[in-house]
């Protein structure tokens, strides 16, 4: 009978829903927790993002800066060069006309400008302005062999005679009177 008591069933109404209300504030807490918990969260990784998006742009400097550096090193280098094609034209122009201003260097020069001179003229010439005495000696001795068809020969001989037998050899020749 107390079942059936609307005053029974009244209070049993209002356990049940001061029951549920509590039951409903614990999940309203925990899901305000679990709400402030997630903004925190949200604001630490929001200080990440932004912390990595500063570095990212300091880094980006850096890197334009280095780019930047590498460039005008390079147009600097390029600069320096300018003057390479034209110092080695000049230096092929001038070069014959200085070495014939210097000593032994006129027939080099000669050489180089017009080539008229052969190289074996241009080398006696420096042998000769270098030691005229050691000159004259290769010139006579030059002579005596050439001038001579029997000189050349008895010297082609005694070659040969060397060659063979390992050890210097004697040779007749004919010295003209001078």
């Amino acid at each position: 009978m107390i079942a059936d008591d609307p005053l029974v069933l009244m209070l049993e109404a209002i356990d049940r829903a001061q029951v549920t209300a509590g039951l409903a504030e614990k999940q309203a807490a925990e899901a305000a927790k679990a709400a402030a918990e997630a903004a925190g969260k949200a604001r630490a990784g929001a200080g990440r993002i932004a912390a990595l998006e500063t570095a990212t742009t300091a880094l980006a400097g850096k890197v334009t800066g280095w780019r930047q550096q590498m460039l005008d090193a390079a147009t600097a280098r390029r600069r320096g060069r300018w003057w390479v094609v034209p110092g080695v034209a000049a230096g092929l122009v001038l070069y014959p006309l200085l070495a014939t201003t210097l000593p032994y260097g006129g027939y080099l020069g000669a050489l180089a400008v017009n080539g008229t001179v052969n190289r074996w003229q241009a080398g006696a010439a420096l042998m000769k302005a270098a030691r005229s005495g050691v000159w004259d000696l290769v010139v006579a001795d030059w002579n005596l062999i050439t001038d001579t068809p029997a000189n050349a020969k008895a010297v082609a001989e005694c070659q040969k005679l060397a060659g063979q037998f390992g050890t210097a050899q004697s040779c007749g020749i004919t010295v003209p009177v001078p």
